[in-house]
């Protein structure tokens, strides 16, 4: 984006005569009562219901940023958990950190109290055919 590269810096240009007396730049910084509050002469400020609907357009943005950069994330994960090539470095190395908390998460898992009451039925069985055998 090279919006503005071609414009001088230094300011004002110097007007001779009667009307270069005092900087041009000096001018345009003066403040000019506009409604309620003062106001660089020159300035644009955006209506309220323009600036929030800008605020919300950037949220959203950032949102669909950060919903995106977690899809790719857990696309990576199963890539690496199926032993697939990737080629992008940054994709690569926070899918390989995503698998590895997955693979941790799943070896420390605690069982739930349906899977806990199974085994105490299993090992209750086992018992009943041992005595019964």
């Amino acid at each position: 984006m090279a919006q503005g590269s071609f414009k001088k810096s230094g300011g004002a240009p110097k007007v001779k005569g009667k009307a270069g007396k005092g900087n041009v730049a000096a001018k345009s910084r003066r403040l000019v009562n506009k409604g309620k509050t003062a106001v660089k002469k020159g300035s644009w400020n955006m209506p309220p219901k323009q600036a929030a609907k800008l605020a919300a357009a950037k949220e959203e943005m950032a949102r669909t940023k950060m919903i995106n950069s977690t899809n790719e994330k857990q696309a990576a994960a199963k890539c690496f958990q199926n032993q697939e090539k990737l080629f992008l470095r940054e994709v690569k190395e926070s899918g390989r950190e995503l698998a590895r908390d997955i693979k941790r998460k799943a070896l420390k898992r605690k069982k739930t109290r349906i899977e806990e009451k199974l085994e105490q039925a299993k090992e209750k069985l086992e018992r009943v055919e041992k005595k019964h055998a």
